[in-house]
């Protein structure tokens, strides 16, 4: 079984959206965040890349949160995200590095409440594991042209890149291939970058460790 881990502040546990700001360094925007080993996206057949923070390659620790504001500290959570980054309690950095250890980068953060008091030892998580795992055969969104997207898009932006007599009315479809899986339980796809996605059995292993907050989505998959 694998799971999509989406961007976005829910807290399906207890029902509420509670919002985090990153508010040292000040001006931060994810999009500044640099590559760790800018030469090492550049290897052969490696593929798009996108943005460093959701590249799935290490990114420079210079410049990344240092503080971040929850709004109501009441909801802290193991599993935590502002949309695009994503923030781990250290007993989910332990249960991650239990499964895959030394592949993920995690740099520490302090959260704090909305009067400046530190409320939690926090990490701010790079998933470093970058993998190709939408199957072909089964899937029915194009690549346009370095990322999957629904037929009827494309053919809308990019008519050129859809096959003659390609069915645009057929509800789209994006299938993970287990087997281009392998044995990874946490990584980003080179051709989807909006989303993380995690095995069941790691998943699992949240839960029964009573870790909170990991918003998931299963996702369509093939053996």
């Amino acid at each position: 079984m694998i799971y999509g881990i989406n961007g976005g502040p829910d807290k399906p546990e207890i029902g509420v959206n509670v919002s985090i700001d990153v508010i040292e360094p000040a001006g931060f925007h994810f999009r500044n965040i640099r590559f760790a080993d800018f030469a090492e996206t550049m290897a052969p057949a490696i593929g798009p890349v996108g943005e460093a923070y959701a590249s799935g390659f290490r990114v420079d620790a210079d410049g990344l949160p240092k503080v971040v504001r929850i709004a109501d500290a009441r909801h802290l959570v193991d599993f935590d995200t502002d949309g695009a980054l994503k923030y781990a309690s250290a007993r989910a950095r332990d249960l991650i590095e239990r499964f895959e250890p030394g592949i993920h980068q995690f740099e520490p953060v302090d959260f704090v409440d909305r009067k400046g008091a530190k409320v939690a030892d926090m990490f701010v998580v790079f998933v470093c594991r970058r993998l190709d795992t939408v199957d072909r055969e089964h899937t029915n969104m194009l690549l346009s042209p370095s990322f999957w997207r629904p037929a009827r898009d494309v053919a809308r932006r990019k008519p050129g890149l859809v096959p003659p007599g390609y069915d645009l009315d057929q509800p789209s479809r994006r299938v993970i291939s287990e087997r281009q899986v392998g044995g990874a339980h946490l990584w980003r796809d080179r051709h989807i970058t909006d989303i993380l996605f995690m095995s069941g059995e790691l998943v699992d292993a949240f839960d029964a460790e009573g870790l909170t907050g990991l918003a998931r989505v299963k996702q369509e998959s093939v053996a």
